[in-house]
């Protein structure tokens, strides 16, 4: 799990060269739950070469530091020691080692792993990482925030709502719609509006900034209309989106005053849009963000002997909770900004499917034949359906509706 660090001269020379290589390249953006690890680490065989900081590739330390310069904006230096040291060494130098997690803060197990941190809240933490299970393979799981020795806390990254009280991935704030903002209606403070697809959030903060996240709070655009007194967010008849004060006056708007009616719309792109109703141009947008997304299968409800391949995801009601059978073969339920809920935990390959069988067993299959990777052990009560609901649960019916198997409770594992 861990790896060697500092080398010999030739050594040296070859981490000298990677940095020549590394810094040259352009590299993706990392969003939540997606291996970004770069390729020429990630496309060889695991440790056969050095990557920039002086580590072995495909190991969970050489992860975890590429993740410190892509995301957090932080430089690993050289030769700290093995993945069990790191704690120490940071501590010693300076920097907050503790039981309190953070995203982008680094989990720490002194037996010799550490993942980068993608979202915390309610006692639980989603990791990513490499080589967990010793076979140089991204993963990312949810574990209780308890489970790591501890969280070092390098330069942890500034983050929009987290999960509270209200709906997972945006605090307490309260679900007003879907997507869409029509000619007329507005968003007060403490509310908030969600793509189709989950990824994307836009919320009226109370703090008086409109503002658009991605997956795992990812800012996307604001208004920065905090200092202004920002109050609500409203689309007005005429075409314009325009943030408002408490008393009315205008601290923020689109300029569109002059388009006619018109309504807002999140995009499953990441694009915040404003869409004239006559001829669906838009007449303003923030841009799109386009982040690989699953395809939406059309309901809430696997009935018996359907089923959902990898790439696809079923959506609740008010759109606000997602089960997904990711590309890289894992069940995933999720929230708001793409907050993870629940993993499987195991992973059925890019050819994975999630069949929910005629004896009532949900099973995500290994692709390919290759077995079962996850299944809720429901295979006695013949007939049954799985359903995403409203309450951030999915739930595994019997025939006559009770209930014989569910994530968790509302919202939370």
């Amino acid at each position: 799990m861990s790896i060697k660090h500092k080398r010999s001269s030739a050594t040296l020379l070859a981490v000298l060269l990677g940095i020549v290589v590394f810094f040259g390249m352009t590299a993706p953006a990392a969003y939540a739950g997606t291996d970004d690890y770069p390729s020429q680490w990630k496309n060889v065989a695991q440790d056969s070469v050095f990557d920039t900081w002086g580590y072995y590739n495909r190991e969970c330390v050489s992860f975890v530091a590429w993740r410190l310069h892509d995301r957090n904006g932080f430089e690993m230096p050289h030769a700290i020691g093995n993945a069990d040291a790191w704690g120490t060494w940071a501590s010693n130098h300076g920097y907050t080692v503790n039981s309190t997690p953070a995203v982008g803060a680094v989990a720490w197990w002194s037996s010799g792993h550490v993942a980068w941190v993608e979202s915390a809240g309610g006692g639980n933490v989603t990791v990513e990482e490499y080589n967990r299970t010793y076979t140089g393979q991204y993963s990312q799981r949810v574990i209780a925030a308890s489970n790591p020795t501890g969280y070092i806390h390098f330069k942890d990254i500034p983050q929009g709502p987290q999960p509270g009280d209200g709906s997972p991935g945006v605090g307490n704030y309260v679900y007003y719609t879907s997507a869409k903002l029509d000619s007329g209606d507005s968003l007060q403070k403490n509310r908030y509006i969600v793509s189709d697809n989950g990824y994307y959030a836009l919320i009226m903060q109370n703090d008086g900034n409109l503002v658009m996240y991605g997956p795992g709070s990812l800012l996307v655009w604001t208004s920065q209309t905090a200092a202004a007194g920002g109050h609500h967010a409203t689309m007005m008849a005429g075409g314009d989106l325009v943030v408002f004060d408490a008393n009315q006056n205008l601290v923020w708007h689109s300029g569109t005053q002059w388009a006619g009616a018109s309504h807002l719309t999140v995009g499953d792109d990441g694009n915040l849009a404003v869409v004239r109703n006559s001829d669906s141009q838009v007449v303003w947008e923030n841009g799109p963000v386009n982040i690989a997304t699953p395809s939406y299968i059309g309901t809430d409800t696997l009935h018996t002997n359907n089923q959902m391949v990898a790439g696809q995801f079923m959506r609740s009601a008010d759109h606000r909770y997602f089960l997904s059978v990711q590309g890289n073969g894992h069940l995933v339920m999720y929230g708001p900004m793409y907050h993870v809920l629940w993993d499987s935990g195991y992973s059925g390959g890019s050819n994975a499917s999630l069949v929910m069988q005629a004896d009532g067993n949900l099973v995500l299959y290994i692709g390919g034949g290759g077995g079962v990777a996850w299944k809720s052990d429901t295979g006695n009560i013949g007939p049954a359906q799985v359903k995403i609901q409203n309450d951030g649960k999915f739930v595994v019916y019997a025939n006559g509706g009770s209930i014989a198997w569910q994530s968790g409770p509302g919202g939370q594992i």
